[in-house]
C-alpha cells in the first residue's frame, strides 16, 4: 500500500464557483424567467451574490488561522512502532475569507516535506472541503465532509495509488479541537480491506 502523506487541518475537495456565472446564463429555471422567458438577471445575480459571501462556516475555519507547530507520527504498517518528526502548518484566508490557503513545512523520513491546501465551505454543496497537493507526488487529494456529532471534522476522499488495483486510494482524516491552541488530527488508509490509522500529528498554536 502506498502510505503517502496527506495532512491538512481542515482538511480537504472542491473549489466553489468554477463555471458559477456561466452555467447560470444558461439556466432554464422558471423562478428565474420573466416574461417572454427571459431570464431574470436582478433575481439570479441576487441568488449568486448571496451564495459567494462567506458564512458561520467560513467564520469557524478562520479561527485556526495563524501558525502551528506540529508533531507528526507515520505508522508505515501497523503495530510497528512510528516515524516521529516536526513541522510548522500555516493557515492563511484569501479571497475575503471566503476559502484558506494551508502550507504544511517539515522533514519526513530524513527527507523534506512540503504540502499545500485551498480549503473552504461549499455554500451550495453544503460540505467543507480540501483541494490538497505535496511533493510526494504529482496528483492532488479532494476530500469532503462536515462535523460530526462529537465536534470533529472529518473529511474523506480518494487519491491516485499506483499500488491500487482501482489506481485510486481511499483516506479519511478525522480533526478533534483539543482547545483554541490545540488540535489532533488522525488519518487513516485501508490495508488489505481493514481501515487502519496512518498518520497523527498534534498541533500546537505557534506563539
Amino acid at each position: 500500500m502506498d502510505l503517502k502523506l496527506r495532512h491538512t487541518i481542515t482538511a480537504g475537495a472542491a473549489l466553489v464557483g468554477i463555471g458559477f456565472f456561466g452555467g447560470a446564463l444558461v439556466a432554464q429555471d422558471h423562478d428565474h424567467m420573466g416574461q417572454g422567458g427571459d431570464i431574470d438577471m436582478e433575481a439570479m445575480m441576487q441568488i449568486y451574490t448571496e451564495l459567494a459571501k462567506p458564512d458561520e462556516h467560513h467564520a469557524k475555519i478562520a479561527q485556526h488561522a495563524g501558525k502551528w507547530n506540529q508533531t507528526i507520527k507515520q505508522w508505515m504498517e501497523p503495530g510497528a512502532p512510528p516515524e516521529v518528526s516536526t513541522g510548522t502548518y500555516t493557515i492563511t484566508p484569501i479571497l475575503g475569507g471566503r476559502y484558506f490557503d494551508e502550507r504544511a513545512d517539515s522533514t519526513m523520513m530524513g527527507m523534506p516535506f512540503e504540502g499545500r491546501a485551498i480549503s473552504g465551505y461549499d455554500r451550495i454543496a453544503k460540505h467543507y472541503f480540501s483541494a490538497w497537493i505535496d511533493t510526494w507526488g504529482t496528483g492532488i487529494l479532494l476530500m469532503t465532509g462536515d462535523y460530526n456529532e462529537k465536534g470533529q471534522l472529518v473529511l474523506e476522499g480518494e487519491y491516485s495509488d499506483p499500488m491500487a488495483p482501482s489506481g485510486k486510494s481511499w483516506m479519511r482524516e478525522v480533526l478533534t479541537f483539543v482547545g483554541p491552541d490545540k488540535t489532533n488530527m488522525e488519518m487513516f488508509g485501508k490495508m488489505d480491506g481493514q481501515v487502519v490509522k496512518m498518520m497523527e500529528i498534534q498541533g500546537v498554536r505557534a506563539k
